[in-house]
């Protein structure tokens, strides 16, 4: 993603050029930016493969669940009044920053019961907020052309998988206690 094209989106969502905007990540899938300074942060994305459906998708569902009061990053409307932007043919949204913090999960570190059972809960929240929601949109990206995408990729999630659940087997036997795997 060029430096022309994050500053050309950020100017239509109302921001001035020079703002300071710095790389979040990179994927196959999207860009992701962080918009402005610490006091008023917000988060840019611009999809390299998301069809404007599917983002009008995600958009309704965001407001729909913080119409039922989950907490969520809420779209910003583009200067044209849209909730995104199209530059160079990709679609660019920007969203509110949600201040948290992070906890890392990997093969070797694990969260413990209390940050499980907090995570179990803001899921549930966003499930039981989500029922009754509706959509006629036409879908684009859905988990079966998600699966389809990554199935050629199998070996390689299986194999790491397995890495994890010996990790896992073999800290179990370590501390001389067993746990469910």
């Amino acid at each position: 993603m060029t430096n022309d094209k994050v500053r050309e989106a950020i100017a239509l969502f109302g921001f001035d050029r020079s703002t300071v905007v710095a790389p979040l990540r990179e994927s196959t899938d999207n860009s992701v930016f962080a918009v402005g300074d610490d006091k008023d942060k917000k988060i840019l994305r611009v999809s390299k493969r998301l069809p404007i459906e599917d983002a009008t998708f995600e958009c309704r569902v965001v407001n729909y669940l913080a119409e039922k009061g989950v907490v969520v990053p809420r779209f910003l409307p583009a200067l044209s009044g849209e909730f995104y932007v199209i530059v160079d043919g990709d679609v660019a949204v920007m969203f509110d920053f949600i201040v948290g913090h992070h906890i890392p999960v990997d093969k070797d570190n694990f969260p413990n019961s209390s940050q499980a059972f907090e995570a179990g809960k803001g899921l549930a929240q966003i499930h039981n907020a989500g029922d009754g929601f509706q959509s006629s949109l036409p879908r684009h990206r859905t988990v079966f052309s998600e699966l389809e995408r990554v199935a050629p990729l199998r070996d390689v999630f299986e194999s790491q998988f397995e890495q994890i659940l010996s990790n896992k087997r073999s800290r179990c036997l370590n501390l001389g206690k067993c746990i469910k795997v």
